[in-house]
């Protein structure tokens, strides 16, 4: 399986929404029923970098992340939000493209370090 990793763009919104949908349930969150999630990601992904990998037939999962600058005088880093990877796509080397990913992002953005924390129970 090739697994391509690129930029967001509003055709892929009711496919990233199914994602997010998946990555809410579990964590045990739960989505407002009024809530429109593909035109939430549509106007969320104006704020913030996303991006996505896939293969030829689906979307295996997604980052989001972004360029920071503090303060003057300190360096810009980019700080990741989220990784996601679809229960159907783990183990499958997803999550290290998504770095990739992310890292290409970040240096083109100027920047000179990448922040990224997850909880004790995520070890895997």
């Amino acid at each position: 399986m090739a697994i391509q990793v690129r930029h967001f763009e509003a055709a892929d919104a009711q496919a990233l929404a199914g994602l997010m949908v998946e990555m809410a349930k579990s964590y045990g969150a739960t989505i407002k029923p009024e809530l429109v999630v593909a035109e939430d990601v549509v106007r969320q992904a104006q704020q913030v970098d996303v991006i996505l990998a896939h293969d030829d037939v689906r979307l295996l999962g997604f980052a989001t992340f972004t360029s920071l600058y503090p303060v003057a005088g300190l360096l810009r880093f980019t700080y990741v939000q989220q990784i996601y990877v679809g229960q159907s796509a783990r183990r499958l080397g997803v999550a290290q493209d998504l770095m990739a990913g992310i890292a290409r992002a970040a240096k083109a953005a100027g920047s000179t370090r990448i922040e990224w924390s997850t909880s004790k129970e995520n070890m895997a």
